[in-house]
């Protein structure tokens, strides 16, 4: 139900969008309508006009549709995926029917402006379609305005934040996890057997708690894999280490070994994805790198 609706709120706003390329469009054609004063030059001024006009105006649109569908189309009770070809219509087809009804107006009670200025906005609307729905950072330079497009914008820096408090717990969950295996080795030779194993639990803990913080489908959607290696490998080897059955100790050992081999063979590339969708830089310090 709710994808209808969001479906007939697009064919309503193209529908306004008439009104708006009307509008934008008036100054220059009013220079360009036949009269006494008529001439070459206010002709191509008033081309120019309409044309900045109604581009800057509907890019404006086009920016609002962009920000309303992406909005919408990530809502639960709603199909993403069918309203995108409905906003793209919305978008196209205004400015075709004003450059239809253009031609079939009189030349002497419609302004040329109006058809030329119809004709670039229709390619400047088309492309900036596309540009604003895959860089749409770029509607924050002229457009920071329009409704809905700070919603956007702090929509994602709000799931940047989550993503980066999950990296953050990961990291700092092997850290903990790579001290208690290193004490783990330290068991054999220490004197004080009793200190070692109490620190040992105690940094398996502190690595499960950080780690029990990372999302799983979170995880995994940001690098495959990731997820299911933490909850399958790195907490089941914890929880194998924590039970002090001696059997679960060789399971939780193989499970360990696992983890760290994934990821000494994914760092690399982990790090780099990292890096490019987040900033997060590898060459840093741990504690520096995180924040």
């Amino acid at each position: 139900m709710k994808t209808v609706l969001s479906i007939v709120m697009l064919i309503i706003f193209g529908s306004i969008a008439l009104f708006l390329l009307a509008i934008a469009g008036l100054p220059g054609a009013l220079l360009t309508l036949k009269s006494k004063w008529r001439s070459r030059g206010r002709i191509i001024i008033g081309s120019i006009i309409s044309t900045l006009g109604q581009s800057y105006i509907y890019l404006a649109y086009v920016a609002f549709i962009i920000s309303w569908t992406t909005l919408a189309s990530r809502r639960n009770d709603v199909v993403g995926f069918l309203l995108w070809p409905v906003a793209f219509i919305a978008v196209a087809s205004p400015v075709v029917a004003n450059l239809i009804h253009a031609y079939g107006v009189e030349e002497e009670r419609y302004a040329k402006a109006n058809i030329v200025g119809s004709y670039i906005t229709l390619i400047v609307s088309l492309v900036g379609f596309f540009v604003f729905a895959f860089v749409p950072t770029v509607t924050r330079t002229a457009w920071h305005w329009v409704p809905y497009n700070h919603m956007l914008f702090e929509e994602k820096a709000e799931a940047d934040k989550i993503i980066r408090a999950n990296v953050d717990s990961f990291f700092y969950g092997l850290y903990s996890y790579t001290e208690a295996s290193q004490l783990s080795y330290a068991f054999q030779n220490s004197k004080d057997k009793a200190d070692i194993l109490e620190k040992f639990k105690t940094s398996f803990k502190e690595s499960k708690a950080k780690l029990l913080k990372c999302d799983r489908r979170l995880m995994n959607s940001i690098y495959n894999e990731w997820g299911n290696v933490i909850y399958d490998k790195f907490i089941a080897s914890i929880d194998l280490y924590l039970s002090g059955v001696p059997s679960e100790l060789l399971r939780g050992e193989a499970l360990r070994l696992e983890g760290i081999n994934w990821i000494e063979k994914n760092m690399r590339p982990l790090f780099k994805t990292l890096k490019q969708k987040y900033g997060i830089d590898e060459n840093k310090p741990l504690d520096q790198r995180l924040l």
